[in-house]
């Protein structure tokens, strides 16, 4: 990652106008939504980052004094309600699950998704200038996403996207709308008490997908379907017959998928979680000690003469809202949603830990 900021740290230019205040809140809710629903229907979290700094360029454009600073502080605020929303459909729906709802609050849903999303913000300040000087760290869509910022400046257009959503529209239409272009295929078969089978679906929304989150993640999609399919069913269906002896075997694959075999990806999801928690500890445990010495440093005393790109919110301010919204989360989950009937536990401080490094981490 470049040392040298496209924007030299000197230099005052506009960046967060109403203007931008105003695209940031539409795109924002615009590409939650769609995220949302495509984290439900495919199980993944797309890149809300890309796609809004190309809207907003193609927006943009069209004032005279609109600068790149402008476009990046749009596609920030879409990539934070992209991991809202990611927080949201990944966590909310085990309520239902575990039968403690059976049905969403719109206004419970919204007012977890606001303190859970300021306190994430909160959580990322201190980390943020030591988690973008490591070395390690390769970060391949901020990269992706600079690339696009940065043709912005050649006042780059959105016909791209525009023709690309056209199509995606109409393969969409055929496949839904007329019902003349299959979106799935699939086929079963019984040997010796196992089942194998395979199936595939066509989806122009998966194929932006899989664009967006990059042939590594596709290819590991493809590999845990191959899998579960090809490998856990066999063996699933050889040890569970009255599935294949009472039902056809589109049926039973169908059946054993919802009562046995959805348990491991949920178990492979949980082991990279915990792999993932564990890797991150030590980097991130650094990153809150160093903030920590180089404020104390300072005598408490907030460093008005830094470069506009080392500017952070106060750490004061950060412990006081911190505080605040951690105080608002205990009350509401001890007297609003008192998780604690389900046989959840009431301590809270864990709670706070894990999502320091829960949406650093994001």
């Amino acid at each position: 990652m470049a040392d040298i900021p496209f924007i030299p740290a000197d230099k005052n230019v506009a960046e967060l106008s109403f203007r931008v205040i105003f695209l940031a809140i539409i795109l924002t809710v615009l590409l939650a939504m769609s995220n949302a629903y495509l984290a439900l229907k495919l199980g993944i979290l797309t890149s809300a980052s890309i796609p809004a700094a190309i809207i907003s360029m193609g927006i943009l454009r069209f004032f005279k004094n609109s600068t790149i600073l402008e476009n990046n502080a749009v596609q920030t605020a879409a990539s934070a309600g992209e991991a809202v929303a990611g927080g949201i459909v990944y966590t909310i729906p085990a309520l239902i699950i575990i039968g403690f709802w059976n049905h969403f609050d719109y206004f419970t849903n919204f007012f977890i998704a606001v303190c859970g999303g300021v306190l994430g913000v909160l959580f990322s300040i201190p980390l943020r200038r030591i988690l973008v000087h490591d070395q390690s760290l390769k970060f391949p869509e901020g990269r992706a996403i600079a690339e696009v910022l940065k043709s912005s400046v050649e006042k780059a257009g959105i016909g791209d996207i525009l023709i690309g959503g056209a199509v995606g529209a109409l393969i969409e239409l055929f496949q839904t709308g007329f019902k003349v272009i299959a979106n799935s295929w699939g086929y079963w078969f019984v040997v010796k008490r196992s089942l194998f089978g395979l199936g595939a679906g066509f989806s122009a929304t998966m194929i932006g997908a899989g664009y967006l989150v990059g042939h590594d993640m596709a290819i590991s999609i493809f590999l845990g379907a191959i899998i579960s399919w090809l490998v856990a069913l066999p063996v699933v269906s050889h040890f569970n017959p009255e599935f294949v002896n009472h039902y056809t075997a589109e049926q039973a694959a169908t059946f054993l998928w919802n009562s046995e075999m959805r348990y491991l990806g949920i178990g492979a999801m949980l082991f990279a979680g915990v792999w993932t928690f564990l890797k991150l500890v030590k980097p991130l445990s650094r990153s809150i000690h160093t903030s920590l010495k180089a404020y104390m440093s300072k005598g408490g005393k907030v460093d008005t003469e830094l470069p506009r790109i080392d500017k952070d919110i106060p750490l004061p301010y950060i412990l006081i809202g911190t505080g605040i919204f951690a105080a608002i989360l205990f009350l509401f989950f001890q007297f609003v949603l008192p998780l604690g009937q389900v046989g959840l536990d009431n301590q809270y401080s864990p709670t706070l830990v894990f999502l320091l490094y829960f949406m650093s981490y994001l």
